[in-house]
C-alpha cells in the first residue's frame, strides 16, 4: 500500500466482511495464476510455489487496487474521485481478464454475478445516478441505431456495460459520444 492507504487503513480498517470479499477474490486470482504457473513449467521441471501470505498478495499492485476499490465502496466518508477509482479499475480487469496479445480485455458474460463484479457494481452504484446512465433500449434509441449495433460495441470494448444491482446500463456520456461521433461522421460526408 502507499503511504497515505496504509495510514488512512489504520485509521479505520475496512470492515471485516468487505475485507474478506477482497480476500477471497485475490485467492481466486492466485488460483489462476497457480493454474498457469503449472501449466507452463517445461517437462521435468519442478514446480515451485511457495505458499503466499494473505498480507502479501494484500500489498501487491492488483491487492492495493482492489482495497482502494472495497474504501470507495464500504466507506461513504472516504475521499476518492470516480476518476481515481475507475482508473484503478481499468486496471484490475487488465490485470484479470487481459489478452495476452494486445492491450485489452474481455469481460466474461456472467462477471455481474461473480465476486469481483458484485464488488464492481457496488462502486458503480455510488459513482453515478441514475441520469448518468441508460438502459440499451434508450442508447439505441438516442444514438438512433439498431439494437445490434449497441451490443456490437460493447464486444468491441466501445461501450462499457455497467451492471447495478443485475440490470445492465451504459453511460450516458458514451452514448452521447457516440451520437456526436454519428453526427460529425454524416455531416462530413454531406
Amino acid at each position: 500500500m502507499y503511504e497515505d492507504e496504509t495510514f488512512l487503513e489504520q485509521l479505520s480498517p475496512l470492515t471485516t466482511l468487505m475485507q474478506e470479499r477482497v480476500d477471497r477474490i485475490l485467492l481466486a486470482v492466485a488460483g489462476r495464476l497457480f493454474e498457469w504457473s503449472r501449466d507452463m513449467t517445461p517437462a521435468g521441471a519442478r514446480l515451485s510455489h511457495e505458499p503466499w501470505h494473505m498480507e502479501a498478495i494484500r500489498s501487491s499492485p492488483l491487492g492495493r487496487r482492489l482495497m482502494l476499490l472495497a474504501r470507495y465502496v464500504d466507506r461513504s466518508s472516504f475521499r476518492l474521485t470516480s476518476a481515481h477509482v475507475e482508473q484503478a479499475m481499468q486496471r484490475i480487469l487488465r490485470t484479470v481478464f487481459g489478452h495476452l496479445f494486445d492491450d485489452g480485455y474481455s469481460i466474461p458474460a456472467k462477471f455481474h454475478t461473480t465476486e469481483l463484479g458484485q464488488l464492481f457494481h457496488d462502486a458503480y452504484a455510488k459513482m453515478y445516478d441514475g441520469e448518468d446512465l441508460l438502459t440499451i433500449q434508450q442508447a439505441y434509441h438516442a444514438v438512433g441505431v439498431a439494437r445490434q449495433s449497441v451490443y456490437d460495441r460493447i464486444a468491441d470494448g466501445k461501450l462499457h456495460p455497467i451492471y447495478v444491482y443485475g440490470d445492465r446500463r451504459l453511460l450516458r456520456s458514451e452514448i452521447e459520444a457516440w451520437k456526436a461521433e454519428r453526427h460529425q461522421r454524416k455531416k462530413a460526408k454531406g
